[in-house]
């Protein structure tokens, strides 16, 4: 079977760097990537196409979070406006919800990315804090460890301090943060009961569509 060809520039591009034919290795390259990628007219299509095991997606991606994490303007025209993609309401149900969580953990995976995020968040620099708690709190509910990281940790303090509207579910991932009262209150379900009862979309616990009571940290 012949192999369908875009006649859009961007999205061979695209394609390229997912079939290797393309590597991508600078910072206008991997800005490049990411347009192509929000170029895309169906969400679903771009995200099982970063997810399709056939395909060099997540490597590609984790080349282009390293070399746009470095500079603000990269991370809020690049980074911050993924993160809001994998945030979008198509994008977090049945099947399509697990890649979203996967490509947050590539991003967490990628050397240097946290502590670059920490950096431009301690610095006020990021444009959207909301977002990165949708990250925090999907990473954290994918893998128990990235609880303990001390960046996670670092970022999640930092969020808390910016007044960061976040659920209930914040709290509990992150217990040290707060006062004891808001942690044992009777009224705050588990851990585990958060977790098993999670709502539909990722940013049900962020605000964007709120299920729970909301906490100001």
């Amino acid at each position: 079977m012949k192999k369908f060809v875009s006649n859009d520039p961007l999205r061979r591009f695209y394609d390229d760097c997912l079939d290797r034919k393309i590597s991508v290795k600078s910072e206008r390259e991997a800005e490049k990537f990411f347009n192509a990628l929000f170029n895309f007219n169906d969400k679903l299509d771009a995200l099982f196409s970063l997810t399709d095991t056939g395909k060099d997606g997540t490597a590609v991606l984790r080349k282009a979070f390293a070399l746009t994490c470095t500079d603000v303007k990269l991370v809020n025209s690049s980074v911050i406006k993924f993160f809001e993609f994998l945030g979008d309401d198509d994008i977090n149900r049945g099947a399509a919800k697990d890649c979203a969580s996967e490509l947050f953990l590539v991003a967490y995976e990628t050397p240097r990315f946290l502590d670059n995020i920490l950096i431009h968040l301690s610095n006020r620099l990021i444009d959207k804090p909301i977002v990165v708690s949708w990250f925090l709190l999907s990473i954290c509910r994918a893998r128990s460890d990235c609880r303990e990281n001390e960046n996670v940790i670092a970022i999640a303090k930092i969020l808390k301090e910016l007044d960061v509207q976040v659920s209930q579910l914040f709290t509990l991932l992150f217990p040290q943060l707060h006062p004891p009262n808001e942690v044992n209150d009777k009224n705050l379900n588990s851990l585990e009961e958060m977790l098993a009862n999670e709502p539909q979309h990722d940013n049900d616990f962020a605000g964007k569509h709120i299920t729970y009571t909301l906490l100001a940290l």
